[in-house]
């Protein structure tokens, strides 16, 4: 009984989930091209909003690694991650920096101050001489020099 009555539930939120769509092949040939328009014209505004932000993310990893070379210590700041690989980058994606140089009282300080760069990114950053074997070759093998 309990089985039955678990299914009966299922079916009938997805019947009632339903209702509201149009199903496609109800469509008119007209309304279906209207459709498709729209929803190109959608996807393609997303991809217009993707490749601003991450050209921003692209300036503000720039600005970060300046910063660190100059008020930090940094002798080299290299990006990794899905902004620095382009085909993972994604609307959530952070910036991942790796830098060398920074003496260790100085990284709280560093990540706070790239922290208030711009609060719309979150950045990670690692300094090469705490880093673990793993991360640091996957850094050495993705990571662009900035």
């Amino acid at each position: 009984f309990l089985a039955s009555r678990i299914l009966f539930l299922h079916e009938f939120s997805a019947i009632r989930y339903n209702d509201g769509m149009t199903i496609s092949s109800t469509l008119s040939p007209t309304a279906l091209a209207a459709y498709r328009q729209s929803l190109y014209q959608r996807r393609r505004a997303e991809e217009e909003m993707l490749a601003e932000r991450k050209a921003r993310a692209t300036e503000v990893a720039q600005k970060a690694a300046n910063i660190l070379k100059q008020r930090f210590g940094a002798t080299k700041v290299v990006l990794f991650g899905s902004l620095a690989h382009g085909l993972w980058y994604s609307i959530t994606s952070d910036i991942d920096l790796a830098a060398w140089g920074i003496a260790p009282e100085n990284y709280f300080r560093a990540v706070a101050h790239l922290q208030d760069i711009a609060p719309e990114f979150s950045i990670d950053l690692v300094t090469m001489e705490e880093c673990p074997a793993p991360l640091s070759d996957v850094i050495a093998e993705e990571g662009r020099l900035l």
